[in-house]
């Protein structure tokens, strides 16, 4: 069988996932202050001049990653087809999306990079940019998954950021408390918090 050669374009883009890859990996496990740029090579089983080549700064890498983490986490949080089903369902549904990512690793990762940018005033810009534009965009979902229950949109975008800091607060509390501080029983009540809000 002939070994198909891959093209620089895509051995590029090969590398640059892997440096990604390897990013996210070790902030979930060591923590952004606990990891160099030798650590992402090696975990990326790339050379460090690799890693500059693709990311020229250490910024480049964490915007870059960040913004890898957020089209991760859309994946997860692809709800649009709950959109024809009961109410509660529906609400079942996003919500579970919902704490997959805040209860996984992808939501700790992107913590670490933004845990960074909060002292380093560029990349917070960076960051805060790519933000607003996935924030607009999931907003646009949340509203269109529950436009037909007779609430205005500004009242559904406010039942969101309620549920986002309430399953925010959670992935808080499981990440310096442990994986079993949060209980089955706390994830139902903030189905029914948020199921009695979007019902009232």
């Amino acid at each position: 069988m002939p070994v198909v050669r891959r093209t620089q374009t895509e051995r590029s883009a090969a590398t640059r996932s892997a440096i990604m890859t390897a990013t996210i990996e070790l902030l979930v496990e060591y923590g952004h202050a606990n990891i160099t740029m030798e650590d992402i090579a090696s975990r990326a089983n790339v050379t460090r001049g690799a890693v500059h080549h693709h990311f020229e700064t250490r910024e480049d890498l964490w915007a870059a990653t960040q913004r890898e983490l957020m089209a991760r986490m859309d994946d997860d949080l692809n709800f649009q087809h709950a959109a024809k089903l009961d109410v509660t369902e529906r609400i079942n549904i996003v919500l579970d999306s919902y704490w997959s990512v805040f209860g996984g690793p992808l939501f700790l990762a992107s913590l670490e990079i933004r845990a960074f940018g909060r002292l380093n005033l560029k990349l917070r810009k960076r960051i805060q940019d790519e933000f607003e534009i996935t924030g607009n965009n999931r907003d646009r979902i949340w509203v269109e998954v529950f436009k037909d229950i007779g609430l205005r949109p500004e009242e559904l975008r406010m039942i969101r950021i309620l549920m986002l800091d309430l399953l925010r607060g959670f992935a808080l509390r499981r990440i310096t408390q442990g994986v079993e501080s949060i209980s089955d029983d706390e994830i139902a009540a903030a189905k029914k918090m948020i199921a009695a809000l979007l019902l009232k």
